[in-house]
């Protein structure tokens, strides 16, 4: 078995995880998440605040909602940078 990586900068798109390779799995999200909602996730959502979570439903999404946004998401209408 590989040695895990111990940070973000020794990952590469052949960097295995869980038997699957890092970039193979990237593309397979990407494919899934679709361009069309590439940005629309909880980072770009009016209800998101910043440590605490989904102002909306009072709770942390998990990782893959946080990512892809849900149904109730509301744009800010507001560039994140």
């Amino acid at each position: 078995m590989a040695e895990p990586v111990s940070t973000f900068r020794e990952m590469s798109p052949d960097t295995t995880m869980f038997g699957v390779k890092l970039g193979d799995y990237l593309k397979d999200a990407m494919k899934q998440i679709g361009h069309e909602n590439l940005f629309r996730n909880c980072g770009k959502c009016s209800y998101w605040q910043e440590g605490r979570g989904c102002s909306l439903y009072q709770a942390l999404p998990p990782v893959r909602i946080i990512v892809v946004g849900c149904d109730s998401f509301n744009d800010t209408d507001e560039i994140p940078f």
